[in-house]
């Protein structure tokens, strides 16, 4: 008999358990699902790559993106950052969006 209750007990600590975990992770998804667009939205490797992506196959100079920011240290060091994950390339002073970094874009252009 004391057998069954520690049983008992146990699953029902356990569905308690999961219960809470499920209840965690949904409350984490819709946060995450609320605050996702808005930092996106300012973003500026996004900018980057959106002007890049605009631009379709002919690219677009390095000085009419770098017009749109205000800080030079920031478009330099997104702009890096981009070139070093593969989604810009510069070609002298044009940059222009590699098929992955198109991709990337394709569903916000």
């Amino acid at each position: 008999m004391i057998l069954f209750f520690l049983v008992v007990s146990f699953f029902e600590y356990r569905l308690f358990d999961l219960l809470a975990a499920a209840l965690l992770f949904t409350s984490w998804t819709f946060a995450y699902i609320l605050v996702y667009p808005a930092s996106q939205a300012a973003s500026p490797s996004f900018r980057i790559l959106y002007l890049i992506g605009r631009a379709k196959s002919q690219g677009i100079p390095e000085n009419q993106i770098f017009s749109s920011f205000e800080n030079e240290d920031l478009f330099d060091a997104r702009l890096h950052d981009l070139m070093g994950a593969g989604l810009v390339i510069r070609e002298g002073e044009m940059l222009g969006a590699t098929a992955k970094g198109r991709a990337l874009v394709s569903p916000f252009l």
